[in-house]
């Protein structure tokens, strides 16, 4: 029996008002990320576990490792742009997801 190797992918994307000009290009892409990770799993023996963090003032984390198979194309469209509220800083989110997620480092909050 062969064991796949795990990989877990956590994709974190803003979703502020200052993306507004991009957000299409910002879907395909996501959905082209998504679709190139498939293949590449599926040719490389690669089990890959996908997460999705989004963000402004408020973090949604709607997909926690999922198997990158079960993962909806349209799942970041689904979590659009907020334009009304205010964004956090990088460490917060970071920080938000990675306690999610259970990879805090132990280090930064000794």
């Amino acid at each position: 029996m062969s064991h796949k190797t795990k990989v877990l992918v956590n994709f974190i994307q803003d979703r502020s008002g200052s993306m507004t000009p991009v957000w299409e290009e910002t879907l395909n892409g996501f959905k082209c990320f998504l679709n190139d990770l498939r293949e590449k799993g599926a040719a490389d023996g690669i089990d890959y576990l996908f997460s999705l963090t989004t963000f402004d003032a408020l973090i949604d984390t709607p997909c926690i490792g999922e198997s990158i198979d079960k993962v909806d194309e349209n799942l970041l469209a689904k979590f659009g742009l907020a334009h009304t509220r205010h964004c956090l800083t990088l460490w917060v989110r970071q920080s938000k997801t990675q306690t999610r997620i259970g990879m805090v480092p132990r280090k930064l909050f000794a």
